[in-house]
């Protein structure tokens, strides 16, 4: 009958690729700075920026209209866990305990984590920048100084 085809169709799992049955939370999750790149067959690290926008576009379909699940997970703290170890590190002291899961709170605390982070990651490039400087041999090295 045509309701056994429908329970027999509901109960048959998936066979194939499964990307559209993932959760919210689940793709959000998957979100991480060090990713692999095919092409030049190495890890890439991406930007604060470029991981955020990642979420944001996740994100950007929920309003007052079409709010977000009830069970979204904590934004701040699974996009926490998609960072480097070095920026972890950075950010480990500004990530917020969820008090209130409301949407707006939730999003808030992810916007304070992504300025924090944008902040560490600039000092993070500054200090690397400053240590591959200091490692080069300066033009005056060997040389003595420079005379008037």
């Amino acid at each position: 009958t045509e309701l056994q085809a429908a329970e027999q169709a509901l109960t048959t799992p998936c066979i194939g690729r499964q990307e559209g049955m993932a959760s919210l939370n689940q793709l959000l999750a998957q979100v991480k700075m060090k990713v692999w790149d095919p092409t030049t067959r190495s890890y890439i690290i991406l930007t604060v920026p470029e991981v955020f926008n990642k979420y944001s576009i996740m994100l950007s379909g929920f309003d007052t209209d079409n709010p977000a699940p009830a069970d979204l997970c904590d934004l701040a703290q699974t996009i926490f866990a998609g960072f480097t170890e070095q920026l972890q590190q950075k950010c480990i002291e500004n990530l917020e305990s969820p008090v209130d899961m409301s949407f707006d709170a939730n999003f808030a605390r992810f916007q304070r984590l992504r300025n924090h982070a944008t902040k560490m990651e600039n000092e993070i490039h500054q200090t690397a920048h400053i240590a591959a400087s200091a490692a080069q041999p300066s033009s005056y090295m060997g040389q003595g100084l420079p005379t008037t």
